[in-house]
């Protein structure tokens, strides 16, 4: 359950992925992140959200800043091959971000977390459940101004200047003690820049 990591101020999902799983790695490269697990790269790894694959992938890597940490109620892992029930992505294993679902009338999460390089990580999420109705808003933002740990090689940065935001809206009414309807929509938009003014930033 990642309630407690976000208490001891870890509000990343590559973080706590990394730190919890052995094998597990994230490197920066610029633009993107790419995972490793086991000694596979993010091509063998199959990211799924409350069991649905998620799409957007470039160099077998999706966006893992896409997945908001404060939003997940716990997180599955099935190590090995899955690859006859998922396709050549799940040869390495399968990591399965189940959501908070609202089980109270009124609920509200909130965090704040910034450090060095004016890097913001922030978060608001809003649950409210009336009887069989149930709604939940979430607005989630980064902010990063960048850094370099090879500046003597003027061809590559470690990190952009970025910043990226998410929102999610979940609606569900329960028919029956059996049947329930569910709406969830999700928005996401990210800017890089890349430090050189010749070039416009990256969206």
């Amino acid at each position: 359950y990642t309630s407690d990591y976000i208490k001891n101020g870890i509000v990343s999902t590559t973080e706590l992925l990394q730190r919890e799983i052995g094998g597990f790695d994230f490197a920066n490269f610029s633009y993107q992140t790419k995972a490793t697990f086991q000694g596979m790269n993010g091509k063998y790894l199959l990211f799924l959200i409350d069991g649905e694959r998620m799409a957007g992938e470039m160099d077998g890597n999706i966006d893992y800043s896409r997945i908001n940490l404060s939003q997940i109620e716990r997180i599955e892992i099935i190590r090995g091959a899955s690859s006859v029930l998922y396709g050549s992505n799940a040869i390495g294993g399968i990591i399965n971000f189940i959501y908070k679902k609202p089980t109270y009338n009124t609920e509200t999460d909130a965090y704040l977390k910034y450090s060095a390089h004016n890097e913001i990580d922030a978060d608001i999420c809003i649950s409210k459940k009336i009887k069989k109705f149930a709604v939940q808003s979430s607005f989630s933002y980064y902010n990063t101004d960048g850094y370099d740990l090879t500046p003597e090689d003027a061809l590559s940065t470690t990190q952009y200047k970025m910043y990226h935001y998410n929102t999610r809206q979940y609606m569900s009414y329960q028919l029956n003690s059996s049947t329930s309807i569910l709406a969830n929509i999700n928005a996401y938009y990210k800017r890089i820049f890349d430090g050189n003014p010749d070039f416009s930033p990256s969206d």
